[in-house]
């Protein structure tokens, strides 16, 4: 539960009449990544006279260190010194009168649930160490704020952060309106979405604007852009196939496989040969391996996508905009971007920079220009209905779970209504 400061009113003259302005308020959220942990800052105002009552949240600031928190896991001595940058970038971003009375959230997503979860306490232990110590910590903090959050849940909450800013929550509307979303991160993929009908598993609810909504919700660990990558490698390793032919020709990438050891391997740039390693990864069941059926990622269940909007957010919108592949208002076409990945695939490392690709994600692009349309078309069955989109940012402001996290929280203390955001089973 996040504890936020209460809204203070003021008032203020307009035309000879005394309006009440509600004060601005704030939460902090730190969000633990694979790659990397990032602290962002949100303000918002609260107004009864809507149903969710959270009016204008927006980040106005953020900051991120690498590499991810779990590379700390032998030296959490050091934890201090990865986080202060980020505290004080917080610490300068909030009044100073506020901060006592401003939350402060942890929450560690795909990196650390790789991790054994003795090994992750011990890191999010000292985090709660310091957290306590108002000298490194001025906002106010409670122990369940720090925690690992599961892929569920960072689904749920990317939902809920994409419906409010589309605006779905200003006022009542029919469940049909809202949008689904397919996120991508570094370590995980997720995908959520209300369903025509109650699905079989997969299921989690969440209260907001006093309305209950059930949603379909899963995530695929291992997925992400890194995740992705790494199994592909350890394929290629099982095969005994030195070259890897889903990173450019001319580029030599390292790989750390599961067992903790590191590969090395020279990129060849071949995408139809990318494609026959990646497919296998994803390939659904469509036999007795699938039940209950249908299937999506290889035997999990999902039911069949309602015809709504999706929204294909982080990693798939980044590889997007990176081969100039989206139309107006960031519409995504899954076919286009096979064939200008296909082609930017046959791209030396050197071509691709010329033409303005970045040295870090050359060859990441490479890879998911391949994976995005196999999974969203051949695995999600996405159609044209969904009135695909893969945007950066709607209206300046970027789609992030955390976001969706605070307002869950806010939502539960203004209401007293708890969100339960936990799975169930159809009986």
């Amino acid at each position: 539960m996040l504890y936020l400061a209460v809204a203070l009113l003021v008032v203020v003259s307009v035309g000879g009449l005394s309006l009440p302005q509600q004060h601005v308020e704030y939460g902090v959220m730190f969000d633990a990544g694979s790659t990397g942990t990032r602290v962002r800052i949100y303000s918002y105002t609260w107004d009864n006279s809507v149903p969710l009552g959270i009016k204008n949240m927006v980040q106005v600031s953020s900051m991120k260190v690498r590499p991810g928190l779990s590379s700390l896991l032998n030296n959490v001595s050091g934890i201090q010194n990865y986080l202060q940058p980020l505290m004080d970038m917080a610490s300068s971003s909030v009044p100073k009168a506020q901060q006592a009375e401003t939350p402060i959230l942890f929450m560690a997503t795909a990196g650390m649930r790789f991790e054994p979860q003795d090994e992750s306490e011990k890191v999010l232990d000292e985090v709660r160490r310091l957290f306590r110590h108002p000298s490194f910590n001025p906002f106010n903090y409670t122990q369940p704020n720090v925690q690992v959050l599961s892929g569920e849940e960072e689904g749920v909450y990317a939902w809920v952060a994409l419906n409010y800013i589309l605006g779905y929550f200003d006022s009542i509307k029919p469940v049909n309106e809202t949008a689904g979303i397919m996120e991508m991160g570094g370590g995980s993929t997720q995908i959520a979405f209300i369903p025509e009908d109650q699905p079989y598993e997969g299921e989690y609810s969440v209260i907001l604007a006093k309305r209950k909504f059930d949603l379909y919700v899963h995530s695929y660990l291992n997925y992400g852009t890194n995740g992705i990558q790494r199994q592909v490698a350890e394929e290629l390793v099982r095969i005994q196939e030195p070259d890897n032919p889903c990173v450019l020709k001319g580029d030599s990438k390292s790989f750390l496989l599961q067992k903790g050891s590191y590969v090395q391997m020279n990129g060849t740039g071949e995408p139809n040969f990318c494609e026959l390693l990646l497919w296998p990864l994803i390939e659904p069941e469509y036999g007795i391996e699938c039940e209950p059926k249908p299937c999506a990622i290889k035997n999990q269940y999902m039911p069949e996508l309602p015809s709504i909007p999706f929204y294909a957010l982080q990693g798939f919108a980044y590889a997007a905009k990176d081969l100039g592949v989206l139309g107006e208002e960031s519409s995504l076409d899954l076919r286009k971007m096979l064939e200008n990945g296909t082609e930017y695939c046959r791209q030396t490392l050197q071509e691709a920079i010329a033409a303005g690709a970045s040295l870090e994600y050359a060859s990441q692009n490479c890879l998911i220009s391949l994976y995005t349309p196999l999974l969203l078309e051949g695995v999600y069955n996405v159609r044209e209905v969904n009135q695909l989109k893969a945007p950066l940012d709607i209206n300046g402001r970027r789609i992030e779970w955390a976001m969706g996290a605070l307002i869950v929280d806010i939502s539960e203390m203004k209401t007293g209504i708890y969100s339960a955001v936990s799975p169930r089973r159809r009986r």
